[in-house]
């Protein structure tokens, strides 16, 4: 028998203004309570810096990190593995952004 997958997808827009820092992961290093996630498959982005994406190990050691670009993102584990994504910051003296869609992927058996 084939096991069922739920698939939840959120869409977020992060934006930054000069001398503002906008946070995509607040509550820093952690996991988002799926079996495996697709996070922050980028759609676009304007105008940033940070953004990087980390990945950490199961003692919360750093074992990837990339600043992903359009069209690029990170499948992994999150039962065993943790993320977090830096924040984004403007480059120049006006507003940027930062489009992502995240999947949570949930197994039933």
């Amino acid at each position: 028998e084939q096991p069922n997958f739920d698939i939840s997808l959120h869409q977020v827009r992060q934006i930054c203004y000069p001398g503002i820092t906008s946070h995509n992961s607040p509550e820093g290093i952690h996991q988002d309570g799926a079996d495996y996630i697709i996070s922050a498959l980028v759609m676009n982005y304007q105008n940033i810096k940070g953004g990087e994406s980390i990945i950490y190990d199961e003692n919360k050691q750093p074992i990837d990190q990339i600043t992903l670009k359009h069209g690029e993102g990170i499948f992994q584990n999150d039962k065993k593995l943790w993320h977090y994504v830096t924040p984004i910051q403007s480059k120049r003296d006006y507003i940027g952004y930062r489009d992502i869609i995240g999947l949570d992927i949930t197994i039933n058996p």
